[in-house]
């Protein structure tokens, strides 16, 4: 990154950091971060029905670290994009 937006560590482009993508409009370049990243694609995640804790791992955990609700209340959990 560069500009003020760099020195300000706020994540957001400076002004006058824009990409001209279509001639008639320009567009602000959006950083990487919003995109998933290649690594959540690959890893399961379990949601506790009962409390909401989302559990990352091959398996659901034998209880919930937070509720204590048996692995049977655990669905896999797959995040809407």
């Amino acid at each position: 990154m560069r500009g003020r937006a760099a020195r300000s560590g706020a994540g957001i482009p400076a002004p006058g950091d824009e990409k001209i993508v279509d001639s008639r409009a320009p567009v602000t370049v959006m950083m990487a971060e919003a995109a998933p990243r290649r690594e959540d694609l690959l890893v399961r995640k379990w949601k506790c029905g009962q409390c909401g804790y989302i559990h990352t791992g091959d398996a659901p955990p034998e209880t919930c670290p937070v509720c204590g609700a048996p692995k049977e209340k655990f669905v896999e959990y797959i995040p809407q994009r």
